[in-house]
């Protein structure tokens, strides 16, 4: 079996633990709550990693398309009084849309000008939020968001006022999104956004479309972040300006650079481990994220492909010593 095969087979097998877990309550209150967000995390890194990771774009405004979707679903919820099952995909296409729109203006540009534009995004989307008190409360953000009502499933009756439900819910959709980025990858168009990672040049000679390769890449991303602002907005019921700084979007890039770029694993590894690591490290109080960055460092140094890579070397290598 391919490692490529293997490692998906593990992550596969990483959902089913946490669907499992959920259903039977193996996990007390606290760690479903971190598990909740790590996976909302593992969705924004999915859409980081098409950028990043396949198409080889520096993209640092992953945490304003996921702002846009959390305060455009809690907005049409407490604005317009709609329901949260129609919120939500409206605030994900909504994010989709813009995304696209984001990627047809900075697909003129590359390299660090790529990051410097996409970087003004979410400075200008986080000083808009912040003093558009009207609409967003400003500093305050906004609060008593409404959980999802119950929803009919064959005939199960699904009550998302419960965390252990939600957890359900958030490891269900990061486990189909990263079977459709899977088969994603092995298409026509997965091949064509990591030609123009490796050589836009060459790519741009063999006839690929380089400037629609990039606004695919941004649309996607920009989707994923969609999904997961409205999870983490109405599971959290309050959301505000500091959850969606430029600093966030540097997190989510991170996850990609410690899980591992361009890898299956890499987006669940990284954010589970972004999440989990400085909750751990909590006992050291201040030095926490100092132990965080030495890790960062660390990782970067020693496993350049990040921790999924450097799982796949492991096995490699093992492999070769059973030969």
């Amino acid at each position: 079996m391919e490692l490529h095969t293997k490692e998906l087979w593990l992550v596969r097998g990483a959902f089913l633990f946490l669907l499992a877990g959920g259903a039977v309550g193996y996990f007390d209150e606290y760690m479903i709550h971190l598990l909740i967000i790590g996976l909302i995390f593992t969705l924004l890194a999915i859409g980081q990693n098409i950028a990043f990771g396949y198409t080889g774009q520096l993209l640092l405004c992953q945490g304003a398309f996921f702002g846009i979707a959390a305060y455009s679903s809690a907005l049409l919820v407490e604005r317009l009084g709609m329901s949260v099952w129609v919120a939500f995909p409206m605030a994900t296409l909504g994010t989709a849309a813009f995304g696209t729109f984001v990627g047809l203006v900075a697909s003129r540009t590359s390299g660090h000008y790529f990051a410097m534009f996409t970087m003004s995004i979410s400075i200008i989307f986080h000083q808009l939020i912040l003093n558009w008190d009207s609409l967003t409360h400003g500093a305050l953000g906004l609060r008593d968001i409404p959980r999802p009502g119950n929803l009919s499933l064959f005939s199960l009756q699904l009550a998302f006022d419960n965390k252990q439900t939600f957890l359900f819910l958030c490891a269900l959709i990061a486990c189909v999104s990263t079977e459709s980025i899977n088969i994603f990858r092995g298409s026509r168009a997965g091949r064509m956004l990591m030609a123009v990672r490796e050589d836009e040049t060459a790519a741009k000679s063999l006839g690929v479309k380089t400037t629609q390769v990039k606004v695919i890449a941004m649309t996607l991303a920009a989707t994923f972040a969609g999904i997961a602002g409205p999870l983490y907005a109405h599971y959290r019921q309050l959301i505000s300006p500091e959850d969606f700084t430029v600093f966030q979007s540097v997190l989510i890039l991170l996850m990609i650079i410690m899980g591992g770029s361009g890898s299956i694993a890499g987006p669940l590894i990284g954010a589970m481990v972004v999440t989990l690591l400085p909750e751990y490290l909590r006992p050291v109080a201040d030095y926490r994220w100092l132990v965080f960055g030495t890790a960062l460092i660390l990782c970067v140094t020693f496993l350049p492909r990040g921790i999924s890579g450097g799982l796949q070397t492991v096995a490699q290598r093992a492999l070769k010593w059973k030969k």
